[in-house]
C-alpha cells in the first residue's frame, strides 16, 4: 500500500505538468493595435490583475475621483466591439470582469453613441 501512494503522486504530478505545458502552448497573446489609452486598457483588462486595471484606469484621468473613472471606463470604452466586462470574460479574466461589473450602469442607458471610445487589440495565437 505504501508503494502505491508514491506512484499515484508521481503520475498525478506528471499529468498536471503536461496539462500546464499544453495550456501554455495554446495561450493567446493580446497586443494593442494602436497607441491609444483605450487599447492599452483593453490589453490590461484581458491579461492583468485588479491592481493593474486600477492603475490603467487611473491613467485615464477624466476626473480625480476613482469611482467616476471606473464608471467612465466601463460604460464608455469598448474593446473590439465588446464592453470591457464582456471582453474580460471573453479573455478568461473572470476576477477583473467581476470587479469591473460593479461599475456598470443599469439596464436603461440613454447616451450619445458617438461618444464611445474604442480600443483595438490584435489576438495572436
Amino acid at each position: 500500500m505504501k508503494k502505491v501512494i508514491p506512484f499515484v503522486a508521481v503520475t498525478t504530478a506528471l499529468m498536471s505538468t503536461s496539462v500546464l505545458a499544453l495550456n501554455d502552448s495554446n495561450s493567446v497573446q493580446y497586443v494593442a493595435a494602436d497607441n491609444t489609452m483605450a487599447s492599452a486598457l483593453c490589453v490590461t483588462v484581458a491579461t492583468g490583475n485588479k491592481a493593474q486595471v486600477r492603475n490603467a484606469i487611473a491613467n485615464i484621468k477624466p476626473t480625480h475621483m476613482t469611482l467616476r473613472n471606473y464608471k467612465f471606463a466601463v460604460n464608455r470604452i469598448s474593446c473590439n466591439g465588446e464592453e470591457l466586462v464582456d471582453f474580460a470574460l471573453t479573455a478568461g479574466n473572470d476576477k477583473v470582469a467581476e470587479h469591473l461589473s460593479k461599475h456598470r450602469f443599469g439596464n436603461i442607458d440613454i447616451r450619445d453613441i458617438a461618444m464611445r471610445y474604442q480600443g483595438k487589440v490584435k489576438v495572436q495565437e
